[in-house]
């Protein structure tokens, strides 16, 4: 974690982002730009450098022996927010290429609204599952897949999957951290695994063609266990206008972890490839 600052390089005139890290939290963060470092892939944001600040910087709060994380900028919007934009009735060219308004009709300009949607979750799940793929070759997990975590470009083309503060290789962990809502229900027995991602990303895509009518977010451990194990169909059903290939895909992604792992292993290469 840490605050993302914009900035712009003087030099060249290019925007970047700047992720300010405390000093405490050094090895995490050298172990974000490592990973970073390794991977070229067009969905996920370049990583450009990792310098110290050796001045305190009063006028921006940042204390001296602070950690900069250098990146390219991935203008857009948060994937979820895209999506309260369309519902809002707001033009969005993050919809996608092909979301122009649909011809004539009352009931074509109803579809108009579902076809954003699905271009939009469809996009997602498609360039965001490429994304993982890169990073699960790298022999890591990024840990924190959420709509906040997934940028839509402006006219809808591209995806960047950011924030890979959380990203560590599998295994045993006795004190699980993500966000709780995206969370597997294996993590909370302490199992870290590349398909805690897969699921992390099903709930993602699940809930831009179904959003929560509000945070759910649980008071408790157990809370959260339980929330993870209950069937999504009974409190989360998707809309019956989601073709068929893409609801038995999302709800494998949030399978329990045996079957997700036989999902995983059988779509490494891009789970779009089942649509």
């Amino acid at each position: 974690a840490g605050r993302v600052l914009l900035v712009r390089d003087a030099i060249v005139g290019e925007l970047l982002a700047l992720k300010l890290v405390a000093a405490a939290a050094e090895d995490q963060v050298r172990a974000e730009f490592a990973l970073l470092s390794g991977i070229a892939h067009p969905n996920l944001a370049r990583v450009l450098g990792l310098l110290r600040v050796d001045e305190a910087i009063a006028a921006l709060r940042v204390p001296r022996g602070t950690l900069a994380l250098v990146s390219e900028f991935a203008p857009g919007l948060a994937a979820d927010r895209a999506l309260r934009l369309m519902a809002a009735g707001a033009p969005s060219r993050a919809a996608g290429p092909n979301a122009a308004a649909s011809k004539g009709g009352a009931s074509a300009r109803n579809s108009a609204p579902r076809e954003r949607q699905l271009s939009l979750a469809i996009g997602v799940l498609d360039r965001a599952a490429r994304a993982l793929s890169a990073v699960h070759a790298q022999g890591f997990v990024h840990g924190d897949v959420k709509p906040a975590n997934l940028i839509v470009s402006e006219d809808g083309r591209g995806l960047k999957l950011i924030d890979l503060g959380f990203a560590r290789a599998p295994g045993f962990e006795e004190r699980p951290s993500g966000t709780p809502d995206y969370m597997a229900p294996e993590l909370f027995r302490g199992e870290l695994s590349p398909a805690a991602d897969v699921y992390a990303l099903g709930v993602s895509v699940w809930r831009l063609l179904a959003p929560p009518a509000a945070a759910s977010f649980a008071a408790s451990p157990a809370e959260l266990l339980a929330s993870a194990l209950a069937d999504p169909t009974a409190s989360e059903p998707l809309p019956g206008w989601v073709p068929a290939p893409l609801a038995e895909l999302l709800r494998a992604m949030r399978a329990p972890d045996r079957e997700r792992q036989r999902l995983y292993r059988k779509c490494a290469s891009g789970l779009f490839a089942r649509l």
